[in-house]
């Protein structure tokens, strides 16, 4: 039997995301991609951030608002984790988008 997160948890801590693009296959880094973030609850739906990526293929580190992570650590805690949507657009490529 799995335990579900029954509600979500007060975005109190930080959490570093750090995104790279590269393309698939030989996975070469790639320059100028525009990495749109986005919070996908109700809690971080203000959170939006654009960024471009640089020649190695990087964005720039961001910080964002995340549950504490000790409610991670033993079952039966509200969800110790935030949902953001990250979507990737270079033109000359497919979309991509995360959650």
């Amino acid at each position: 039997m799995h335990s579900k997160a029954t509600a979500a948890a007060p975005l109190t801590d930080l959490g570093t995301l750090l995104v790279r693009v590269s393309t698939a296959g030989i996975f070469q880094p790639v320059e100028g991609a525009d990495v749109r973030i986005s919070g996908a609850e109700e809690g971080n739906r203000e959170i939006r951030y654009l960024l471009t990526t640089d020649q190695s293929g990087l964005a720039k580190r961001i910080l964002l608002p995340t549950p504490a992570a000790a409610l991670s650590q033993s079952p039966g805690n509200v969800a110790g984790y935030a949902v953001y949507t990250v979507a990737v657009f270079k033109e000359g490529f497919y979309p991509l988008l995360f959650k």
